[in-house]
């Protein structure tokens, strides 16, 4: 009889375990759960304050896109002649446009043509072209620009990048 009962108090020792695990498997899961839905609690809510701040952003910046959008709507004509005008207002003599190419752009609204500048002259006006031309009122980058002595004069041969409106 002592044998059945220790048997017995044995299996329920061991049931009471196996209840005492099961309960922390539980409880553990649990916890797992509410630190997940609270990451994505946190996230969801630093995604709206984000969303929030960026609509405010936007909203506050009305009359500075607006005024870079009357910068890009220059079209072609009006970049290379103000191109042109830079270069000559500098001293630089012999001012030509070469090659124009469009180049592809991520968006629909906008184009960027990259344009290729001649000029000759001193030195000085030729490195006061170069930097009228990295200044222009223009969304525009000098991508590469050469320098080189002939002669008398220094010669000058520049790639500029410009942003304009797409043509409709």
């Amino acid at each position: 009889m002592r044998q059945i009962y220790a048997w017995g108090m044995l299996a329920l020792a061991v049931a009471a375990w196996g209840a005492c695990g099961y309960f922390a498997m539980i409880v553990q899961g649990d916890r797992t759960e509410y630190t997940s839905a609270s990451a994505r609690a946190e996230e969801e809510s630093m995604r709206e304050e984000n969303a929030a701040r960026l609509r405010s952003t936007i909203q506050g910046t009305e009359i500075e896109r607006a005024a870079l959008e009357s910068l890009v709507g220059v079209t072609i004509l009006d970049a290379v002649e103000t191109i042109e005008a830079a270069a000559k207002q500098a001293g630089a003599s012999d001012v030509k446009i070469g090659e124009a190419s469009t180049q592809s752009t991520s968006t629909q609204k906008l184009s960027s043509v990259s344009v290729t500048v001649t000029a000759s002259g001193s030195f000085v006006a030729v490195m006061r072209a170069v930097a009228l031309l990295e200044t222009l009122p223009l969304p525009s980058t000098i991508e590469q620009f050469d320098l080189s002595k002939s002669d008398s004069a220094w010669r000058l041969t520049a790639r500029l990048r410009v942003t304009l409106a797409a043509e409709k």
